[in-house]
């Protein structure tokens, strides 16, 4: 998955609000920054400040130092925002995205659903059985409901989901293919090329060390 900026804001937005997206601007690209300059910006308290922050901090997205103010005794937090960490906790959160609209996918496909006209009630057939399909807000007659429509935007949903989180960046796949080097002849050849063999001119002197026996020799065994 290609995670881009306005991901990354949707996440942000998505748990800690507008003053997130505020805070992701100041923190963005910047290491260690004290946490009495963002209050002092954001114009907010220390301890809603903190808490936007503990909620970053466990989705993995910061990383943090302290020093121990001398004069008043307390502890100041310096703060670094994780880009790559932000990225992965995007991705995790389509995942559970898809967790989530699968399991009501499988309630509403396994399900028959009854509501009430004046829309205060919606309820399994079990549950309307229950009350002998009367609406227990108003008392109107619970009326079958077609959910089909819900079910086919759920549907459309997570394959959304699902095809962007299995989409790579091209970057990644043009590296990936660098880094598959399939073993064929061409990269075979020049290796084998490589080692001399030995050829005849060499081996012919080996051959003319062996001295042949004279007849001068032979004459003086005898």
């Amino acid at each position: 998955m290609e995670v881009t900026k306005q991901h990354i804001l949707n996440f942000i937005e998505e748990i800690s609000g507008e003053t997130g997206i505020l805070m992701y601007h100041e923190l963005k690209d910047k290491e260690n920054v004290d946490e009495l300059i963002l209050v002092e910006k954001l114009e907010i308290p220390l301890n809603r400040l903190r808490h936007i922050l503990y909620i970053w901090d466990s989705h993995n997205l910061l990383s943090s130092n302290r020093k121990k103010d001398r004069k008043k005794g307390w502890y100041i937090y310096f703060w670094t925002f994780l880009a790559d960490h932000a990225k992965e906790a995007v991705v995790k959160s389509f995942e559970q995205q898809v967790i989530v609209l699968k399991q009501r996918l499988h309630r509403e496909e396994g399900n028959q659903f009854y509501i009430c006209p004046n829309k205060c009630t919606r309820a399994t057939i079990e549950n309307a059985m229950e009350e002998n399909f009367l609406c227990t807000e108003c008392g109107s007659v619970l009326t079958p409901e077609d959910n089909m429509k819900s079910i086919s935007t759920m549907q459309r949903a997570i394959a959304r989901l699902e095809e962007e989180i299995a989409t790579k960046p091209a970057v990644k796949k043009h590296e990936e293919k660098l880094d598959v080097k399939p073993t064929t002849k061409k990269n075979i050849l020049p290796h084998m090329t490589k080692i001399k063999l030995p050829t005849k001119k060499k081996t012919l002197p080996q051959t003319t060390k062996v001295k042949p026996t004279t007849k001068n020799k032979l004459k003086k065994k005898s």
